[in-house]
């Protein structure tokens, strides 16, 4: 009979540190914000500085009276961009506008696989009961 092997210790779980994402960082609150743009921190690596220029963002500044006159305001690798309300509501106006026709495109209301995220129920597509009053339509 052949003798048993030794269990192998389980390695513990290692994660990834967390990444900061595009659009907010906790750490860095803003002061003075002017009522009429929208800010977002945007990521440094790679081409997303220049994705959000396309959108029609634009690199914040230190004051011209702060001691880092004229720079670029940075934090955590991210650099701080803004753009007009109106701007920004464009862009989620096309955004849903296009979401809304990949939707459409997708998802049919009449389905019968239930979708509840999409507030679609499950049912069979032809039910019938009856009642003492009588008989009721096929629910569709």
């Amino acid at each position: 009979m052949a003798s048993p092997q030794p269990q192998q210790e389980q390695k513990s779980r290692v994660d990834p540190k967390p990444r900061l994402n595009d659009g907010g960082l906790s750490a860095v609150q803003l002061k003075n914000k002017k009522k009429d743009r929208h800010y977002v921190w945007v990521s440094m690596e790679g081409d997303a500085v220049n994705d959000y220029v396309y959108l029609g963002y634009e690199k914040e500044k230190f004051a011209a009276n702060a001691f880092r006159d004229g720079e670029d305001i940075t934090s955590k690798g991210h650099v701080l961009m803004s753009c007009p309300i109106s701007v920004k509501s464009e862009i989620d106006a096309s955004g849903w506008a296009i979401t809304d026709g990949y939707e459409r495109r997708m998802v049919s209301k009449k389905q019968v696989v239930a979708d509840t995220m999409r507030g679609i129920s499950a049912r069979p597509q032809h039910v019938s009961v009856e009642s003492e009053i009588g008989g009721l339509e096929p629910v569709r």
